[in-house]
């Protein structure tokens, strides 16, 4: 959605082939992962498909407030905060907690992995902007051969 030509180093899908092709392979890869949930034979099954279109839902959200923040001009620390907390903190919020649903966790344990998974995906997001504003692309490439 940035337009990047590259990021850490690679060819991005939209430059690689087009957009229209990016945007299929999103929607395949949507429904190739419904398509494994509904594989799972597990009695929390309907519980672990709320979380995931749940988890959809929230990270969509999030990029559209990413895009939205890039017209604004007064994006503040507490906008930035629940922006990276939808997108990247929520992706793996979602998927550590479907892992521990499936691992039959107590909601102890639940609790736990939720917490854990949002603080890491809050780190991931804030250390990937930093790299956006200060590294050099040049550097992703020669450490990637």
């Amino acid at each position: 959605m940035d337009n990047a030509d590259s990021r850490r180093g690679m060819t991005t899908i939209h430059k690689k082939w087009s957009v229209n092709e990016a945007i299929l392979v999103g929607y395949e890869l949507i429904g190739l992962s419904y398509r494994s949930l509904l594989r799972t034979n597990n009695k929390r099954i309907q519980e672990i498909v709320k979380v995931f279109t749940d988890g959809v839902i929230e990270v969509c959200e999030g990029q559209a407030l990413d895009k939205e923040y890039e017209t604004k001009d007064n994006v503040t620390l507490d906008d930035y905060m629940i922006m990276i907390k939808k997108k990247t903190a929520e992706l793996l919020r979602t998927s550590a907690i479907i892992g521990s649903i499936i691992a039959d966790a107590s909601n102890d344990s639940v609790s736990i992995v939720n917490n854990y998974s949002l603080n890491l995906g809050i780190a991931f997001q804030i250390q990937d902007d930093l790299l956006d504003v200060t590294a050099n692309e040049d550097e992703f490439e020669e450490n990637r051969r």
